[in-house]
Parts: structure tokens; C-alpha cells; sequence
């Protein structure tokens, strides 16, 4: 028995030091290099882990300016706006960002940075991500917000997992392209969106007309509060206060309807 729990201990230790080595090595999440290491080494984070670079990694990275918002942030907002020359600029906005992942990237940045808040912060505002009715995205974990986050991933069968995606997708890695080191989108040629165009608009008519993008439910409900206690303008009123508390000058713009 007593053998056999050694043999036990040593292939345990084994197989976390065999995870540990390949999550690290490939890094499908880009939250253990550094922001030079991630710009040499020209190969795009894939969309499906988007969210977990930008809120593990990249909203705790120093900045003179933050963008929050939707995917119509995400995708619509460039790195070479006249406003952003000279400046640090890292771009959080991932899709269907709610109100409330919104105000926990903030305090997850102001957390890591109390000596250095942003100079400012450009929020964009969907009228979706304030419905409480609606369901987060299927890829909101609020365990990425966790100070330790980076090392339980490391140990994670879902990174792993991940990794295996990563190379499966190696091909198509051109359209998939998420982000850069400061979370904006990689640009695609016209060459490149033509043969997507179609499929692409077909895509979002169907998510905004026929999935409840924005209303919940076959009885399209719309509310501030759901049943669980949850109260988005209560979340945003807070998100206003966090932004007064540490006189960050902090935007908001209505995102447009279809971009």
C-alpha cells in the first residue's frame, strides 16, 4: 500500500509538472509573457480566450487611457486616434461586456495601480448590458478577477485543453486573430473580410433580431433588477463613484446599433 501511494505521489507530480510545463510554454492565454515577448512573437491570441487575457493580464498593466465597452468597442475602436498618440492605450472591451464586468475591470486595474490611475477612460454604452435579465457571457468566470487567477490557470486541464484548441486552429489563426499586447483587434485586409462579409452580417442580424441579444426570453423582457438581487444601475452608479473616488475623467458614448 505504502508503495503504491508513492508511485501514486510521483506520477501526480509528474503529470502537474507536465501541465504546468506545456500551459506555460504555449501560454494560450498570453498571461505569462511579458508585453515586448507577446509583441515579437507575431502570432494573434485566439478570440475563444480574449476575455481571459484582457481581464487576468492586461487590465492590470499601466495606462494612460482605458476603453471599456462592448464588442462594438472592442472591434470599432482603433490605437491611432489623434488623441491616443504619445499615450499608453490598452483596450478592454470583450463581447456582450455587461455593466458589471465593466466596473470590476476598472477596480481590478485601480487594485493593481492605486498609485496610478488612468488619465481617462472611454466606456461604451449598450443598451443590453444593463438588462439584469440576461445571462453573462458563457466565458465570464469571475475567478479571473482572483489576485491568483494566473497560477490556477497554470494548473488548469481547461488550459491544457485550450492549448490542444490552439493548435487545431493554428491554420485559421489570420481570421480568428483577437488582439495585439494593448488588446486591440488585429486589422484584416478588404481581401480578407470579403469572403466573411456575408456570413458575418447574416450572423449578427440573426444574434440581434432572433437570440435575445438584447431581450431575455420568448416574452423579450427587459429589467434593471432580476430576482437574484441584481441591480445594473445600482452596479453603474457605483462604477460612477469608483471613477469620482480616483478622479479618473471617465467618457461615456452610446455604441451604435450595427457597425
Amino acid at each position: 500500500m505504502k508503495r503504491y501511494l508513492i508511485h501514486f505521489a510521483i506520477a501526480s507530480i509528474l503529470f502537474a509538472s507536465l501541465i504546468v510545463s506545456v500551459n506555460w510554454i504555449i501560454d494560450p492565454y498570453g498571461i505569462y509573457r511579458t508585453s515586448n515577448q507577446l509583441a515579437q512573437l507575431h502570432k494573434p491570441l485566439l478570440i475563444a480566450n480574449e476575455r481571459v487575457f484582457k481581464t487576468v493580464r492586461l487590465a492590470k498593466n499601466l495606462a494612460d487611457i482605458i476603453l471599456l465597452g462592448t464588442s462594438r468597442a472592442d472591434l470599432g475602436l482603433g490605437s491611432h486616434y489623434p488623441q491616443f498618440i504619445d499615450k499608453k492605450v490598452i483596450n478592454l472591451a470583450t463581447y456582450a461586456q455587461s455593466i458589471e464586468e465593466s466596473k470590476n475591470l476598472i477596480l481590478q486595474y485601480v487594485k493593481q495601480n492605486p498609485e496610478n490611475p488612468p488619465d481617462q477612460i472611454f466606456l461604451g454604452l449598450d443598451f443590453f448590458a444593463f438588462n439584469a435579465l440576461l445571462d453573462f457571457p458563457s466565458d465570464y468566470d469571475e475567478e479571473n478577477f482572483s489576485a491568483s487567477r494566473r497560477w490556477q490557470l497554470l494548473l488548469s486541464i481547461s488550459s491544457l485543453a485550450d492549448v490542444s484548441k490552439y493548435f487545431a486552429n493554428h491554420d485559421l489563426l489570420e481570421m480568428n486573430a483577437c488582439c495585439d499586447q494593448d488588446g486591440f483587434r488585429y486589422q484584416l485586409s478588404i481581401d480578407q473580410l470579403k469572403s466573411h462579409y456575408r456570413a458575418g452580417f447574416d450572423k449578427y442580424v440573426k444574434g440581434f433580431l432572433t437570440e435575445d441579444k438584447w431581450l431575455a426570453g420568448q416574452e423579450c423582457r427587459y429589467s434593471h433588477q432580476n430576482n437574484n438581487g441584481r441591480n445594473t444601475l445600482e452596479v453603474f452608479r457605483a462604477l460612477l463613484r469608483m471613477a469620482y473616488d480616483h478622479r479618473i475623467n471617465l467618457k461615456l458614448f452610446i455604441s451604435p446599433a450595427i457597425s
